[in-house]
């Protein structure tokens, strides 16, 4: 009898030892398994938040940039051909390039050099004129139409619209100022003036339509500042005439290229 219940205690805890050590086995393995699981998460969380830290480093390197081209022309984005520089450049160009060869070509047909220079001068300022007014409202039509594409505006079909209108529009204000600086000109135009009055035009049209608009000075001083003009063929103290406007760049703001004028004693 004793023996008999020896081995069914012996046996009860085999049996209790067995299963206590299955459910520990199971346990084990089950913390394992989160262990593992907690560590992926882990290992994922650590990436998402490295990816976000890499995002954020981007994004206010790209915000620094952006408020720095915007306050700073020297340091613009350099691809944009239509940054305020670069449109400094093209303004310096249309002087040294357009600018001489319609000079050369007028003064075959008027003989008196400073008339010439007057009237390349108020081509170029009327050109500046024509786009400044005609540009706000060319704005004002675009920002109308594009406000009403709202989710739309990215397709295929849209984009190309709106852009086929810009070049046409641009297109005709180029022929109706063609047209009236000839009239006004009352004088026969040559292909290089013409070619002149066009590239006014375009330089111009890429000023205005800028925020804040690069802008050229109409009113020179009496005194002859060499901080803003470069002298034409003579220096002096006081200014005689100016042969080609200052550059601004915007209203007012620092100056983006010097004039050219004629001075006197």
């Amino acid at each position: 009898m004793d023996q008999l219940l020896m081995d069914i205690s012996e046996t009860t805890n085999r049996t209790l030892k067995c299963t206590i050590g299955k459910r520990v086995e199971v346990q084990v393995e089950q913390l394992q398994r989160e262990k593992s699981d907690l560590t992926k998460d882990n290992e994922k969380q650590r990436e998402t938040l490295k990816s976000l830290q890499k995002e954020n480093a981007e994004l206010k390197t790209e915000m620094n940039g952006a408020q720095l081209t915007d306050n700073d022309p020297a340091i613009a984005d350099l691809s944009d051909p239509t940054r305020p520089l670069s449109l400094g450049e093209k303004f310096s160009d249309l002087y040294d390039n357009e600018w001489t060869d319609a000079m050369e070509e007028m003064t075959d047909i008027i003989s008196d050099e400073t008339k010439v220079i007057k009237l390349l001068l108020e081509i170029v300022c009327d050109a500046y004129k024509f786009c400044l007014y005609r540009a706000d409202r060319f704005m004002d039509k675009i920002n109308r139409t594009l406000s009403g594409f709202s989710e739309e505006l990215s397709s295929s079909e849209t984009m190309p619209k709106v852009i086929n209108q810009t070049n046409k529009d641009y297109r005709k204000r180029l022929a109706d100022f063609a047209k009236e600086a000839k009239r006004d000109a009352n004088i026969k135009v040559g292909t290089k003036t013409e070619a002149y009055m066009k590239r006014c035009v375009f330089v111009c049209w890429l000023m205005t339509v800028q925020d804040p608009k690069v802008c050229i000075s109409m009113k020179p001083p009496e005194i002859f500042d060499e901080d803003l003009y470069k002298p034409y063929t003579k220096k002096g103290k006081r200014l005689d005439y100016v042969v080609w406007p200052v550059l601004h760049l915007h209203k007012g703001g620092p100056i983006l290229g010097k004039g050219v004028a004629q001075g006197k004693p």
